[in-house]
């Protein structure tokens, strides 16, 4: 493939448009630009062509959320993929944009021919490439100027303010600046449990019912803003009818730390997928503990060798000894409270302890030594994926009727 007529245009200065009509008349097929929020950048068709999904994208000027959650990729994704979509008869070779080892964005080719499996790898990525730099400088010339809360707060996800300063000046006269101490909620669009999932009904209840939530699309997530019960006691039922996994924050105190915030959700839901889909709302005060244990579980070499000696036992024997001790350190030696919390009889628990005291030569810790017991064993149920037992189950009642900023 001759791409000559493509790097001319972009040597004389040409505008991204001109880049991507160029392109597709060397690729011989519709092409379409998303930015990482998956929102319309360019396009280019020929006038003859016509697809109900590239219309309508057109028209709304972004992807839909049935799209997206179709296209069940990670977001860096390193190779592109075809991507059949319901009521187009041509598929979609979906790639990412890059600039000096940054995703911008996300090419869309429909191919219309069936032909762009054989262009080479080579000639796709100079493509990309040429595209993805028009697309950054476009980026950089409108960055100052960019005043939709959209594409401020990817800017901001993405890591792009510099400094609060510039933020702050943004967000000036916006929505955005009513934000602090609400909750941030991440709806997780990536699971195939259920593939006839209406997420146009859920599009649609969420510019309904939520739409003072400001619902967004960032990655392969679908993120809004919580300011009450209300508004999480709907989500719960969204949860449930559309079988979605949900995550919801801690109040923000300062919205310029954002991408914090969603750093722990992505954490938290991370944590979700490695034990089971579960459609609910989870909430980010439920993982503390468990996340900081994951934290430190790589680091197993600093247990005692005693604790090691009864996660071992554990594993080979499918006793319970480590969840034993730990509960029964939690509780201060409560046997009662123990047995409860293992619903257990309290026999069995007494002939436990003696077990792991003949055994292991464990004593009871005392209370200079009762933390490093606590954390050595905390560990040791983290990789027997155990961690259940760290999650605080907590009502949206719990997380929301008692804050100081008047939520209900």
């Amino acid at each position: 493939m001759d791409i000559s007529k493509l790097i001319d245009a972009f040597l004389c200065g040409e505008d991204l448009d001109e880049l991507i009509k160029v392109s597709s008349t060397l690729l011989q097929c519709p092409l379409l630009i998303l930015d990482d929020a998956f929102h319309v950048v360019a396009y280019y068709k020929p006038e003859d062509f016509h697809d109900v999904p590239f219309d309508a994208t057109i028209n709304s000027k972004k992807i839909s959320y049935e799209v997206v959650r179709n296209l069940n990729w990670q977001p860096k994704m390193e190779r592109p993929v075809f991507l059949t979509i319901e009521e187009s008869p041509w598929r979609r070779r979906v790639s990412t944009l890059k600039s000096e080892h940054k995703m911008i964005g996300y090419l869309f080719c429909i191919d219309v021919n069936g032909s762009l499996e054989t262009i080479s790898d080579d000639d796709m990525h100079k493509i990309e490439t040429i595209l993805a730099k028009q697309f950054l400088t476009q980026i950089e010339n409108q960055f100052l100027s960019t005043n939709t809360e959209e594409e401020i707060l990817t800017h901001l996800l993405d890591g792009n303010y510099q400094n609060s300063t510039l933020f702050r000046m943004q967000i000036s006269n916006t929505w955005i600046e009513e934000m602090d101490n609400t909750h941030l909620a991440m709806i997780d669009l990536s699971n195939n449990a259920n593939l006839q999932m209406p997420y146009r009904s859920l599009e649609n209840k969420l510019e309904t019912e939520l739409a003072d939530t400001h619902p967004f699309l960032y990655q392969k997530n679908i993120l809004l803003f919580l300011h009450d019960k209300r508004q999480a006691e709907l989500l719960e039922k969204i949860a449930r009818d559309f079988q979605v996994a949900i995550v919801v924050s801690n109040a923000i105190k300062d919205i310029y730390q954002l991408a914090e915030t969603y750093q722990q959700m992505n954490e938290v839901m991370s944590l979700l997928k490695t034990k089971g889909f579960s459609a609910k709302v989870h909430y980010i005060e439920e993982y503390r503990l468990s996340m900081m244990l994951n934290q430190l579980k790589d680091r197993f070499d600093l247990v005692p060798d005693a604790y090691k000696k009864i996660y071992e036992y554990d594993k080979e024997n499918h006793t319970v000894y480590c969840k034993t001790l730990y509960y029964y350190e939690l509780k201060n030696h409560s046997v009662i409270e123990t047995a409860q919390e293992l619903y257990a009889h309290r026999n069995t628990i007494v002939y436990r302890l003696r077990k792991i005291k003949d055994m292991f030569n464990i004593e009871e810790a005392h209370e200079s030594e009762k933390f490093i017991r606590l954390i050595s064993l905390g560990l040791c149920l983290i990789r027997m994926n155990e961690d259940d037992i760290f999650v605080d189950c907590l009502h949206t009642s719990e997380i929301f009727e008692n804050e100081s900023n008047g939520f209900e």
